[in-house]
């Protein structure tokens, strides 16, 4: 197959000098350490986007410390917009304008609210619109939320905060307005300002006084009120006020906008109608009752709505399903309990929204059963005896009592899919209580959906992961569900065009594929889509005992015609009916180069794989971590061109919808992610934003990758970050991190800030430290011995360099690092010191416990996933036992910092206190820090800048020689809990 051979596009000089971290306007200044007050100085980009045309990006700065700043600016020039707590932005679908909600000052309503006066005016969020090219701002204040037509932004409705906002006073820069209100005898409609639009005028406009409800109209039910909605045409100022609207949502293009209605009268509950065109208000239902949130159909000529009207005085009422086409004058009922397609014992779920899928034909709707409670009186009778509480655990059970207790609420709001034909008119009961997890693709014209039925594995789910389904194709109209896969996991996956099921066979370690239908009454037993593929397509790299995944699907091509699947590094076009061979479109340039080509989706709402136009393709490289994009066009030859390559990481490629201007994210350890603008071709990048200029003032590092044997004599990688002073004749104190495999991050940019477990690179390079993090592969059955095969040799041949102080290395790892330190101190005295952070100490004891977050037993985490070893306690039971750092404890030297929290759901505390205590009893120095409350990591900002803190002490004092402080020296009684934290360095007497 020919092949071009790719190319690197040269980037202009101005934009490597701009990025580039050694060109620096402050050459020869001194620079400061970092800090532990620094971190509020950082920022990272959060919710970037691009306009259609993609002339305009917004992103929000978000600070360590400190309200978050919104930034719209020009990507071809350095025009910008700094608005200053700006949030939930969204650009216009014209290009013309720009709206967010601007958040109030939370100082300043601290300080309002401390002055304590009654007339006092508190700030609320207001919206803005902003037009990009002039910069003219328009504001309304006391605005909950906004939303636009996803392709039309002449209209704009957003919800006022009513408590605060009088609806008349902001009508007074609207060239017109009218104003809606519900009353007894209909609608009211109301007009202010001279020169109103010429629209039909509406039949049901009536009186605009707003009748008071009778006591007769009151009910105990308590109800959430709605509030003023407006309605705003941008290009006009017109405005349309509606009172009572609880939520709303527009069509696509902008045509239509419903809402639901819920005020202090019957006739204020309801579902409304708003036609943009001829500004006309229908109502399409009333009545007492609670309405949900009403859908819309691609085409707009359908609306879908729950309420529980017809059953509403009931204390826990029944929901029914209406429905609206276009030229009916009001919604009418479609599905209630007495549906003959509805199970006997079922009602409608209300807690789904019904959803059209997008043929127009069907509607998409949830059914449960009905509660058994559902006619119980609410209140226990007065002197009612009081009943044993307690859980009866049975073997039989298909989960543990604590995941069930945890899963109750789930199971009480378990609910099915079904179907209904709305041109037959008639409900299909697709999920049940057999199959209860159904998918439907909403987007295709599919008549087949999957399913899968797991309850039959539940109970294997304590040691087997990931579980295992029987997999189910049904067809839509008539309900049929034939079996298509026996005892399998994953997923099962519908193409596009839906002709055609696949899924992932770990066990067998091939891609499946079924025809969905074919007429007839059996189906053709499934294909291996990898036949013919000479290379694996599942994780080369896997090392846990469990099934390995695969590298994945990218996508289909239209009409089903083929699919595009990876292995660890190319991309292969597969025929799903078997009769072509498989083709390497990337005709082996991944694998011959060690790049990793993974297809970019660039179209959200593009089901298919264009082959008609060039597809992106990113790339990494396994061996210096470059990365880039490339164009691959298929063809008779399929052509793969580079198109930019950088020794950095680039990431988050996002294409303007009505242009190929793109922006992208460049980053280094020393550069933080700052976007960048460009085009598919890349010949020219510019810069969109700089959230860090303040890093020149301060000492930073740099990251390398390294290279060694490990003791088995396979090769591996590892990143070293050396200070930016950094000198080979000098020795330097160095801390080890790891976790797994790390070094595919060496371009990943890391802002100074507390963490929630771990050191941060940044911080500790900054002030002198050397950082060494090695990746590290498994052996089954033995997680332990692994860790040592791999990372001793890695800090033997940084000390071998000449520049490592071997008296003063530290370690530190937390979870599953944890584990590895707590393990790796019973094996060597090569440390100074090492920090453990919720570490599984003892593993035959954490074998037989509780995942507190799931309510799942641990044992599937030690038979099949991380912890790695392979099998049951009892058949591996020297396994378990090698592999426990508790069992060792008289063997460790190293003083020991441990971090494990008593609200930990992840990895039960008390494998902490086994530890601790151990080491407590054989008078080793050891120290337990528990942030009483928090789960897995340390939480709040409070707790997170002490445990940085409390870190940074403990290895300075090791590793640089520091002052030991007080809560080291001595420790903190528990009587001056809250009161003394011993910083302070401890002076002997």
């Amino acid at each position: 197959m020919p092949y071009q051979l790719p190319r690197l596009n040269t980037l202009p000089i101005f934009c490597l000098l701009a990025f580039s971290p050694g060109v620096l306007a402050h050459d020869g200044e001194e620079k400061k350490q970092l800090q532990h007050s620094d971190y509020g100085k950082w920022k990272t980009i959060v919710t970037p986007a691009i306009s259609g045309d993609g002339k305009w990006a917004f992103y929000t700065a978000k600070p360590g410390k400190g309200d978050a700043v919104l930034h719209v600016r020009q990507t071809g020039s350095a025009k910008e917009y700094v608005v200053p707590r700006g949030k939930d932005a969204k650009f216009g679908h014209e290009n013309h304008y720009i709206f967010y909600i601007v958040s109030p000052d939370p100082e300043l309503i601290k300080k309002l609210k401390k002055e304590k006066k009654p007339d006092l005016e508190i700030p609320t969020s207001r919206l803005e619109i902003l037009h990009l090219e002039s910069g003219r701002k328009k504001t309304v204040a006391d605005v909950t939320s906004f939303s636009l037509p996803e392709k039309n932004s002449s209209w704009l409705a957003y919800k006022l905060n009513d408590s605060k906002s009088k609806t008349e006073s902001k009508t007074a820069d609207a060239k017109y307005s009218e104003s809606y209100q519900i009353t007894s005898n209909g609608l009211s409609r109301s007009k202010r300002n001279s020169t109103p639009p010429k629209i039909k005028k509406n039949a049901q406009a009536v009186s605009p006084e707003l009748k008071q409800a009778s006591p007769a109209e009151k009910t105990e039910k308590k109800k959430v009120p709605g509030t003023t909605l407006v309605l705003m045409e941008i290009k006009s100022g017109n405005e349309f006020r509606f009172a009572n609207v609880l939520d709303f949502r527009f069509s696509r293009q902008g045509e239509l906008l419903a809402f639901n209605t819920s005020g202090r009268t019957p006739e204020e509950d309801g579902i409304r109608l708003f036609d943009l065109r001829s500004r006309r208000l229908a109502t399409l239902l009333s009545g007492r009752g609670n309405y949900r949130t009403p859908v819309i159909d691609k085409s707009a000529t359908q609306i879908a709505f729950l309420t529980d009207r017809d059953d509403y005085s009931h204390p826990k009422p029944a929901w029914s399903v209406y429905y609206w086409k276009a030229k009916q004058k009001t919604a009418a009922r479609i599905v209630d309990p007495s549906n003959p397609g509805i199970p006997k014992g079922w009602w409608v779920a209300a807690n789904v929204a019904p959803r059209f899928r997008e043929n127009g034909r069907t509607l998409l709707l949830q059914t449960a059963p009905i509660p058994e409670d559902r006619n119980s009186p609410e209140k226990k009778e007065a002197g009612a005896p009081k009943q044993a509480r307690l859980d009866i655990w049975h073997w039989q059970d298909p989960f543990l009592q604590p995941q069930q207790l945890l899963l109750a609420e789930r199971e009480r709001n378990r609910s099915y899919l079904a179907a209904y034909d709305l041109k037959i008119r008639k409900l299909k009961q697709l999920a049940t209580t057999e199959i209860p997890n159904v998918t439907v693709d909403p987007r295709s014209d599919s008549n087949y959906a999957t399913g899968t039925a797991p309850d039959a594995y539940n109970k294997m789910r304590s040691w087997d992961y990931p579980g295992f389904s029987d997999f189910y194709l049904l067809n839509i109209t008539t309900g049929e569900a034939k079996k298509i896969a026996t005892r399998s996991r994953g997923t099962p996956s519908l193409s596009p065009a839906g002709k055609y099921v696949t899924w992932w066979d770990g066990d067998r370690k091939k891609w499946f594929c079924r025809t969905a239908g074919n007429g007839s009454q059996n189906l053709p037993p499934p294909r291996d889509l990898g036949k013919g593929i000479p290379f694996p397509l599942f994780n080369e790299l896997h090392d846990t005992p469990t099934a390995p995944g695969a590298y994945g699907i990218a996508g289909w091509t239209r009409d089903d015609r083929s699919l595009l699947i990876h292995d660890r590094w190319d991309i292969w076009q597969v025929d799903p009916t078997g009769k072509s061979r498989p083709v390497n479109l990337t005709n082996g340039y991944g694998r011959k180069n060690q790049v990793r080509l993974r297809w970019v989706r660039l179209d959200s709402e593009s089901r298919f794989i264009d082959e008609s136009r060039p597809l992106v393709l990113s790339g990494l490289d396994h061996r210096t971590k470059a990365s880039g994009y490339f164009s691959l066009s298929i063809g008779k030859e399929n052509l793969l061109a580079r198109k930019i390559w950088l020794d950095e990481n680039l990431g988050g490629l996002r294409k303007a919808e009505q242009s190929d201007t793109v922006l992208l994210t460049r980053s280094t350890f020393r550069q933080a992610p700052d976007l960048w603008a460009t085009n598919l071709e890349f010949k020219s990048i510019r810069r969109v934003s700089k959230i860090n200029p303040q890093q020149h003032e301060y000492s930073w590092g740099s990251a390398e990758l390294v290279r060694w044997k490990a003791s088995d004599g396979q090769p591996l990688d590892g990143i070293l970050y050396k200070p930016d002073d950094f000198d080979p004749g000098k020795k330097y104190p160095m801390i080890v991190y790891f976790y797994e495999r790390y070094s595919d991050r060496l371009h990943t940019y890391y802002p100074p800030a507390a963490g929630r477990s771990t050191i941060n690179f940044s911080f500790y390079v900054s002030r002198g430290y050397v950082v060494f993090i090695p990746d590290i592969p498994y052996r089954i059955g033995e997680p332990g011995p692994s860790a040592e095969n791999a990372i001793l040799p890695g800090v033997e041949t940084l000390i071998g360099k000449g520049f490592i102080d071997r008296s003063r290395i530290g370690m530190q790892g937390h979870s599953w690092g944890g584990y590895q330190t707590a393990y790796l101190v019973t094996r060597t005295n090569l440390f100074a010191c090492a920090e453990s952070g919720a570490p599984v100490s003892n593993m035959t004891s954490a074998y037989g416990g509780i995942r507190w977050g799931s309510g799942m037993s641990r044992m599937f985490q030690y038979e099949k996933t991380q912890s790695r070893i392979g099998d049951t306690l009892w058949n591996a039971r020297e396994k378990y036992l090698a592999n426990s750092p508790l069992f060792y404890a008289d063997k460790i030297n190293t003083p020991l910092l441990i971090l494990h929290n008593d609200k930990d759901t992840a990895v039960p505390w008390y494998q902490g206190i086994e530890l601790f205590v151990a080491l407590r009893r054989l008078e080793k120095p050891a120290w337990m820090l528990n942030y009483n409350g928090d789960p897995h990591w340390v939480m709040g900002e409070e707790n997170r800048l002490d445990f940085a803190r409390r870190m940074q002490q403990f290895f300075d004092h090791y590793l640089k020689g520091e002052p030991m402080p007080v809560w080291m020296a001595k420790g903190i009684p528990a009587v001056d809990k809250g009161k003394k934290f011993g910083f302070e360095p401890f002076e002997k007497n």
